[in-house]
C-alpha cells in the first residue's frame, strides 16, 4: 500500500499550535502539545517555521502508521 505525501503549510501549523485538535497517535499529540508550549511562548513566524518543519519530519517519518491523524490533518 502506498503512503499518500501529507506536508503541512504554514497556516495549518499555524491552526495546529493555536488550535484544539485531537490525534489518535500519542506520540503526535506529545508533538503538538511541546509545539504549542514552544509556540505560546514565542509566536513569531521564525518559530512558527520550525514547528511547520517538525510536524512535516513527523509526518514523514511516521505517516504509514497514522492514516486517521493525517485525515485530521488534511481537514484543517
Amino acid at each position: 500500500m502506498r503512503r499518500q505525501i501529507v506536508k503541512v503549510s504554514m497556516e495549518q501549523a499555524r491552526k495546529i499550535v493555536e488550535g484544539n485538535y485531537r490525534f489518535m497517535m500519542v506520540s503526535f499529540s506529545l508533538l503538538v502539545s511541546r509545539l504549542k508550549r514552544v509556540y505560546a511562548k514565542e509566536p513569531t513566524d521564525f518559530i512558527l517555521m520550525d514547528c511547520m518543519r517538525d510536524l512535516n519530519y513527523f509526518l514523514d517519518k511516521y505517516g504509514d502508521l497514522m492514516s486517521e491523524d493525517i485525515r485530521t490533518v488534511q481537514k484543517i
